[in-house]
């Protein structure tokens, strides 16, 4: 059922949508580009910053490895004088020891003002002794605590020669008061520094980080992004405190460590999030003032159509006496004009209408004569189509009789079998008429039959016209197959298809003439499929050859009524399904193509069909 709508609404309704979707889709890719622009800035910015930090930690590291060298040249001969002139131009480095090969502390100098060392102190076992004891590699040690300043520091060692080793104490604050130059807009610090461990080497905001030697190792920064290696790309995150941050990070190229450059993101996008808000209300503005005109400019074209509208409902209900209300608008006045023009020469040709219906009326009258004729003639038409094959066959039973009684070769057992055959199909032409003339007058008997007795029984009544035509039967029969309905025009049914196969290969020349069979029981419902070998029904007929009087064959040889009957008996009588295709097999390791009558039954039906 057509689903009713009103005309008016669903125009302004496609109007203020294609108003509206425009301005929406193009505001919002507006808004997108303002705020990625914003993130782009932010990217540079932070990117740019990054860089800056890796450049001067890696100048730190640099510089330090230089000192190292220096020391390693001159300390030999200049010896304490050297690492207190150092101490004393080089912000970076906090304290210097000179280590024996055995790890004993023979000379230091710090800037520390409380000295916690001595010299003779054993550094035999600390990590900077030991990692460059047995090496010609220097050494950057992990964030510890110093027992000399007891504030967490790095150390660089190396061997300056096969008697003295050099340790290098790197005060972090230097780091940590670096990275405090940068302030966000918030005015918090931008930078964090953390070695390979992830601890911290400087925090700004956080400084007790460092000297807790805190790891951001199961932090989301870390999981997410410094593990899968997402280095110099935006990133949002959130900070040890559950903050909102986006930023970047990069890897110093001395010695891997970690440069975060970061901003809180609601201090950054607050006053941009706020523009994008108020766009939004304006853009809404522009949504609610195009909404409105275009309701006001439908209101008013629709209100002169309206009065075209009654001024034809007028017109259809006969209360129109010569005057209608007139419009604005020229083009529907003479709409309205042509209407009434339309009118009149509907009323002109409605007089002419009823005449010809008196006519029509009579002439329908003699057509029902007819059509009763007619029915007369199409039952005739019917038996005989059916007593063709069974006449055939007597006369040839008959025939082969008389010839083989003339040459002197007629056997008991060939006189049996030709009797047998022609009493078979004697009962058959009864038959026949019993059964057509019970479908026709509607007093059929209802039974319930084994479809494989009755398909059986089919093929004794054909299978002497295959083998005479050198036709080959191959048939599949499931057992205890029960069937409520109508044996008889069952096989009327597989007669008519099975002769229509039998006149197509019959045409053939020197090929296979082939016939399956087969019967089978699926859901629920009983199959039937006749197939042949003749090479398929033609697409441009297939679908017209269950019409009456539809053939491609002679008029001698058929009047194109049996598939006709067929198609009546199984879907008006039987109450089920038949259908014809075009279908390609193997068989026996050869292609065939042919036609394939597929029949669908219904194994109960009511008794009162």
């Amino acid at each position: 059922m057509i689903k009713r709508t009103s005309l008016k609404a669903k125009i302004i309704l496609y109007f203020i949508i294609f108003a509206t979707i425009p301005l929406l889709l193009a505001s919002s890719w507006i808004l997108f580009e303002m705020y990625k622009a914003k993130e782009d800035s932010v990217y540079n910015k932070h990117l740019h910053l990054v860089k800056i930090v890796e450049e001067a930690s890696n100048n730190i590291i640099s510089n330090i490895e230089y000192v190292a060298r220096f020391i390693k040249d001159s300390y030999p001969s200049k010896k304490h004088n050297l690492i207190e002139n150092i101490l004393n131009v080089q912000k970076d480095i906090s304290t210097i020891l000179i280590l024996d090969k055995k790890g004993i502390l023979v000379d230091f100098s710090s800037k520390t003002l409380e000295n916690k060392v001595f010299k003779g102190f054993d550094y035999s076992n600390s990590k900077s002794f030991l990692n460059i004891k047995n090496s010609d590699k220097e050494y950057w040690s992990d964030v510890y605590l110093s027992n000399i300043s007891l504030k967490p520091e790095i150390s660089y060692s190396l061997k300056i020669n096969e008697n003295f080793f050099a340790v290098l104490i790197i005060n972090l604050s230097t780091l940590n008061d670096f990275a405090s130059k940068f302030k966000s807009e918030d005015g918090t610090s931008m930078v964090r520094i953390l070695d390979q461990k992830g601890i911290f080497l400087a925090n700004p905001e956080k400084p007790e980080l460092i000297s807790q030697r805190i790891t951001i190792k199961n932090t989301q920064l870390y999981k997410e992004f410094i593990l899968k290696k997402q280095e110099y790309q935006q990133i949002h995150f959130d900070s040890i405190n559950k903050d909102d941050n986006i930023g970047i990070y990069g890897i110093s190229q001395k010695l891997d460590w970690y440069i975060i450059v970061r901003e809180s993101y609601d201090s950054l996008f607050k006053s941009f999030n706020q523009l994008l808000f108020l766009i939004s209300c304006f853009i809404l503005l522009l949504i609610f003032l195009s909404i409105y005109f275009s309701i006001r400019l439908f209101k008013s074209i629709w209100k002169p159509l309206d009065t075209v509208i009654t001024n034809m409902n007028n017109m259809a209900h006969d209360k129109y006496h010569g005057k209608t209300e007139k419009t604005e608008y020229i083009e529907l006045d003479n709409l309205l004009k042509s209407f009434i023009f339309m009118q009149d020469k509907i009323i002109n040709r409605e007089k002419k209408i009823f005449i010809e219906i008196e006519k029509n009326r009579k002439k329908d009258i003699q057509l029902f004569e007819q059509t009763k004729m007619a029915s007369m003639g199409e039952m005739i038409g019917n038996i005989a189509h059916q007593w063709r094959q069974p006449l055939s066959v007597i006369s040839t039973s008959a025939t082969g009789m008389k010839m083989q009684k003339e040459y002197n070769i007629l056997t008991d057992e060939s006189l049996n079998d030709a009797c047998e055959t022609i009493n078979t199909q004697t009962q058959y032409l009864s038959k026949t008429i019993e059964d057509f003339k019970n479908f026709i007058k509607g007093e059929r008997i209802l039974e319930t039959y084994d479809l494989k007795e009755c398909m059986e029984s089919f093929i004794e009544l054909v299978n002497p016209s295959a083998k005479t035509n050198n036709i080959n039967l191959i048939l599949d029969f499931q057992d205890d197959i029960k069937i409520d309905g109508y044996p008889n025009e069952l096989k009327q049914c597989l007669i008519n298809i099975f002769n229509n196969a039998k006149d197509a290969l019959i045409s053939l020349n020197d090929e296979d003439k082939l016939i399956f069979i087969n019967t089978y029981y699926e859901d629920k419902q009983t199959h039937i499929q006749i197939k042949d070998s003749a090479g398929g029904i033609p697409e441009n007929i297939l679908m017209k050859i269950f019409d009456p009087y539809y053939t491609t064959k002679h008029k001698s040889k058929g009047t194109g009524l049996g598939l006709h009957i067929a198609y009546n008996m199984i879907v008006n009588g039987m109450k089920g399904k038949v259908s014809a295709t075009n279908v390609t097999y193997m068989y026996n390791n050869k292609k065939y193509k042919g036609a394939s009558f597929d029949i669908t039954l219904n194994n109960h039906l009511p008794k009162n069909l």
